[in-house]
């Protein structure tokens, strides 16, 4: 609520002097109040919102200057301008009152001309400070409600203000903060060189700086791509200036933008591969469809029935590659709810449906006992491991003891499944890329090239992560992978 008149506290132990004073403020328009000691000076200051005080400097009990020892050490009260009077006018009085903290000084007998000059000048003083205190009142409130993080600087680089949410992003706290040069603060991890270049370099010549991009791996919240705009603004009054510093958590977009542009990637190598690979087996069919049209004008029944198999396969081949990418496709989109997987059966499982190529191939399989138990999907575990399996069975290579190993390891707090065997090996270059959609190191081989892209995004939505290990070729290859905690609910 805002007061009609300025309040002035007047403080004497002499009631006459008190109401001599009142009469010359009252006529001014100030409302008055009195107190005839120093303890009740302070009383009164507690409980009203004083905006001058004029205190008497030698009084019994608590003196002028002890009052105004407490009146500047209280928070509250600090700032209020005091005018001390005194009937002594030696400089010694007039030197303590003013290294106590007063803010004007005047002497007995007084002149109310004055006096009254004296406080109408301390009130608009105090005024416009009150002006000013609202502002950065304002200021700051407004920082603080500013979703990302803000902080300012002074002209040596040393954090003035930030607002809540650089110290929630930060994990830092004021005490660490205000007052320190910008490239110490959290141990120094803010001495960044991009950093160092935008205000070293850069905000020297450009007041304003939009967009800078600063990627940095910050204590406690690791690896985080931060956006920065700054400002520089100048005090012309005092010759100085400040920086504000507004930055911008941009690391899960960039994720997001990465993520797409591989996606996009992928789709265009899907569109070029797909049209290629699917085109093959339509020239096929178009050609021998037309040998069979002209076989059979001439009689030549026999080659129909060799055309007629070669479209039969033709069309395999292109169902094959069809089935492959509408299992793709679904992946992630089409999920059974995660139940209780024993991993034993579902290994057991796999190798009966793949009896036929292991014993063709005289493929040894050891089976690791007690695999764990796991939540997830079955169907789509099935998947996994039995491309990996088959995986391993197509490139076993002329080895003379072929042999497959299913189990798991454990690497800190993971259980990693892998399936290794002692088969043909893949050159270290190729480690990344044959998970790629289509992405066959034999082109000769049998299958679509979709085998290990599905087992990739199968894993992928569980959670988790595939890779291989091989020292290279000849030297056999395991195929590992890992899903994430909340899918492994290990039981042996």
């Amino acid at each position: 609520m805002m007061k009609n008149k300025p309040l002035i506290l007047v403080v004497d132990d002499q009631l006459p002097n008190i109401l001599l004073l009142e009469g010359f403020l009252v006529r001014q328009g100030y409302e008055i109040i009195q107190a005839e000691s120093g303890a009740k000076a302070l009383e009164k200051l507690s409980c009203n919102q004083v905006d001058l005080v004029l205190l008497d400097v030698k009084m019994p009990g608590m003196s002028g200057f002890e009052v105004l020892a407490k009146l500047r050490a209280n928070e509250k009260t600090q700032r209020i301008p005091v005018v001390m009077i005194t009937a002594n006018t030696e400089n010694e009085d007039k030197l303590k009152a003013f290294e106590s903290g007063c803010d004007d000084f005047i002497s007995k007998p007084f002149d109310q001309y004055e006096l009254v000059a004296r406080v109408k000048s301390l009130l608009r003083i105090k005024f416009l400070n009150d002006k000013v205190d609202e502002a950065l009142a304002f200021a700051e409130s407004v920082i603080n409600t500013v979703r990302e993080p803000l902080i300012s600087l002074d002209q040596d680089l040393r954090v003035v203000t930030a607002n809540h949410s650089f110290y929630e992003t930060f994990k830092v706290t004021p005490e660490t903060t205000i007052g320190q040069f910008i490239y110490d603060l959290g141990d120094r991890q803010w001495d960044i060189p991009k950093l160092r270049v935008l205000f070293e370099d850069i905000l020297p010549n450009d007041t304003v700086f939009n967009d800078y991009e600063v990627e940095h791996e910050f204590q406690g919240i690791g690896r985080k791509t931060i956006l920065l705009n700054a400002r520089q603004i100048f005090r012309e009054n005092i010759g100085s200036h400040i920086i504000l510093l507004a930055m911008e958590d941009i690391t899960e977009r960039k994720l997001a933008e990465k993520k797409l542009q591989d996606k996009n990637t992928e789709l265009e190598r899907f569109t070029y591969t797909v049209s290629h690979d699917l085109k093959s087996p339509l020239m096929t069919i178009q050609t021998y469809a037309g040998m069979i049209t002209q076989n059979l004008e001439t009689g030549k029944y026999g080659r129909a029935q060799d055309d007629l198999k070669r479209i039969e396969n033709a069309t395999a081949k292109m169902t094959l590659l069809i089935n492959d990418l509408l299992k793709l496709s679904q992946i992630g989109i089409m999920m059974n709810d995660p139940t209780p997987v024993d991993m034993n059966l579902l290994v057991m499982d796999c190798l009966a449906q793949l009896a036929g190529p292991l014993k063709q191939k005289l493929v040894e399989v050891v089976l690791q006992p007690h695999l764990p138990t796991l939540l997830g999907d079955s169907q789509r575990l099935t998947a996994v491991l039995q491309n990996l399996i088959e995986n391993s069975i197509k490139y076993m290579g002329d080895q003379a003891a072929p042999r497959i190993e299913v189990g798991t390891r454990q690497e800190g707090e993971e259980i990693v499944f892998f399936v290794s065997d002692n088969g043909a090996g893949i050159d270290p270059l190729h480690h990344e890329t044959i998970f790629g959609l289509f992405n066959k190191l034999d082109t000769k081989s049998q299958g679509s090239g979709v085998g290990l892209a599905l087992v990739k995004r199968i894993v992928e939505v569980h959670g988790g992560r595939v890779w291989v290990e091989s020292e290279g070729v000849g030297k056999g290859s395991t195929f590992c992978f890992t899903l994430t905690k909340s899918f492994c609910r290990s039981e042996s």
